[in-house]
């Protein structure tokens, strides 16, 4: 009997960390392939767009990195060129440091391009491309597994293109 007191609390913990715990503006629901028709499509309206490069995190418009921060739980990034967790081996003072290093932040009147570098098990880097409108998120898109060295539009477009041309590069988002 002692048993059953003790696994009725640890089932309502875990069926509780299934639910949503709190409500975001805007949540990532769909995956799309590197090489698939949405990227291509989304390649071009990249190319046609004119991004005003920022590359400082200060630049983000607070209401995407408030959706990303609730959608991520944590998003937390440093400014290109400064320190953060490469990997998960973290020293005493590393949990003040973020998992993210922005690489590219271009911004237009209704999208923002955004690439950064994650650390953890296993560093990876991703490309983000937000459509909003009166400071309200329409969609968003990411792809995995770009250059660590892009800083640029032009540099992010080439590493996209690269990978529609190879169907064997799919990464799941």
């Amino acid at each position: 009997m002692r048993k059953y007191f003790f696994m009725l609390p640890l089932l309502f913990w875990a069926a509780g960390g299934y639910g949503q715990e709190k409500s975001c503006p805007f949540v990532i629901t769909a995956d799309i392939f590197i090489d698939s028709i949405t990227s291509c499509q989304l390649l071009d309206t990249i190319k046609a767009l004119p991004f005003k490069t920022y590359n400082r995190k200060g630049k983000m418009p607070r209401f995407i990195k408030k959706s990303l921060k609730c959608t991520e739980g944590d998003f937390r990034i440093a400014n290109p060129g400064h320190p953060y967790n490469v990997s998960d081996a973290i020293g005493p003072f590393g949990f003040l440091l973020p998992f993210r290093q922005l690489m590219y932040l271009g911004l237009t009147k209704q999208y923002l391009l955004m690439a950064y570098k994650k650390g953890g098990i296993g560093t990876s880097t991703s490309t983000l491309l937000v459509k909003f409108e009166h400071k309200k998120i329409l969609n968003m898109w990411c792809w995995l597994g770009i250059s660590e060295e892009v800083k640029t539009a032009e540099e992010i477009i080439l590493c996209l293109e690269w990978y529609n041309e190879i169907p064997k590069h799919r990464f799941a988002l």
